[in-house]
Order: C-alpha cells, then sequence, then structure tokens
C-alpha cells in the first residue's frame, strides 16, 4: 500500500475524532475479535492470493451480527470512448496477465459472493454503472495544454507503470516495451492529436462496480 494515501486521508478525514487511518496486513488485522458492526472493502479481495485466509481474518474481528459491504469493479466491463485500437489491444494483455496469475477477470462479484458462501454468508448484490462523460472541444484541448507539458504528462500517465507491469510481464511485455508504449502513446502531442481528430465526440467511460452486502446465515 501506498503510505502516500495515508498521509491524504489524514489531511482530508483526520480532523474528525471518529476516523482513524492505518496501515495493516489483511491476513493479520491488529484489532481484537468481535471489534466492528460493519466491514467494508473495495478492490482488495479480487487481488488477493489467499482470499479465504484473509477473510476469515475480517470474519473474526466482525461482531457475530455485523456485515460486510464488498464493492468490485467488473473489470471485463470496462469501455472507453472513443475507442483507441492500441488502447484497447494494452488492456486486454492486461486482463490476460491477469488470468494468467490466477485472478479472476469477469464476473468478480459472483466469484466474492461464492467466497462468503463457504463462510456461511449469504449476499446481497447491487449492480451500478458508473458512467463519466465529457465533450471533446478545442477549449478541452487548449485547458490540458496549459495544464501539462510534456514531462508532467508522462510522469502522471507512468506512475502507475509498475502496477501494470507485474500482470504484463505474464504475456511476454517488457519494461522496455511498456515504457517505449507510454512515451508514444500516452505522448502529450499523441493524446491531443488523437483527441482533436474526435472534436465533437465525447469522452465516455463506463465502468461496472458490484456492491455486495454480506450477513451471517442464521
Amino acid at each position: 500500500m501506498d503510505p502516500n494515501l495515508i498521509k491524504w486521508g489524514q489531511k482530508h478525514w483526520g480532523k474528525f475524532e471518529n476516523i482513524h487511518l492505518a496501515q495493516g496486513n489483511v491476513y493479520n488485522l491488529d484489532f481484537p475479535s468481535n471489534e466492528f458492526d460493519i466491514i467494508t472493502s473495495f478492490g482488495l479481495i479480487e487481488w488477493l492470493d489467499e482470499p479465504l485466509i484473509a477473510l476469515d481474518e475480517m470474519i473474526r474481528v466482525n461482531k457475530p451480527n455485523g456485515k460486510f459491504i464488498t464493492l468490485v469493479i467488473e473489470k471485463s466491463k470496462y469501455e472507453k470512448f472513443p475507442i483507441n485500437r492500441n488502447d484497447q489491444e494494452f488492456y486486454k494483455d492486461y486482463l490476460k496477465g491477469i488470468k494468467k496469475l490466477g485472478y479472476p477477470i469477469e464476473n468478480e462479484g459472483k466469484y466474492i459472493q461464492d467466497l462468503f458462501l463457504k463462510r456461511e454468508f449469504e449476499t446481497i448484490s447491487y449492480e451500478f454503472l458508473i458512467e463519466n462523460k465529457t465533450v471533446i472541444s478545442t477549449k478541452l484541448l487548449e485547458l490540458w495544454e496549459k495544464a501539462f507539458n510534456q514531462t508532467n504528462f508522462l510522469d502522471f500517465a507512468g506512475n502507475s507503470m509498475d502496477f501494470y507491469f507485474q500482470f504484463l510481464e505474464k504475456v511476454g511485455w517488457t519494461k522496455e516495451r511498456l515504457l517505449d508504449f507510454i512515451e508514444k502513446e500516452f505522448s502529450l502531442e499523441n493524446v491531443l492529436e488523437f483527441y482533436r481528430a474526435h472534436i465533437g465526440e465525447e469522452i465516455a467511460q463506463h465502468e461496472t462496480i458490484d456492491i455486495l452486502e454480506s450477513t451471517r446465515i442464521h
């Protein structure tokens, strides 16, 4: 976990007396048993090598009549428009790498629901489509040009390189190839050129999020 996230959280929420942020190990939580009424997780369980061991630890610190709220993004349902073929191929390889490492890439909500069922928890599932839209205009592209220069734009795009590389290397990518991809496909000049060809259209991102509410079967 990035410790900067804790710093960011403390800056925004640390002033509240009933909020405490801390970094921990989901396999060995530093809390007594039966401590919490509600436990939430987002983008965690589906990435774990030993999800049931983590779930047992989360159940330990949950009260007997407590509940779990789990949020998960369905990776295979992510869509982005206008379509960039190179981005699509990159994302497909990213999913292939995730699958090779044994993590689910579709129906993640059902995957987590089945884990809870193995521990005798029943789950109610809700599915939400999160949609962001922005019209591509000359003014928008001018704002981007003012906000970014080539160096900080590549820094922005490259911040997540290590995260993606752990999966991409499983399908043959090298760090040199990934760096070259970022420098070419995410260069400010190329991005602006791509969107100039789509002025008047919408930049749209669609994400499907499952929200699961799990309680013990009585």
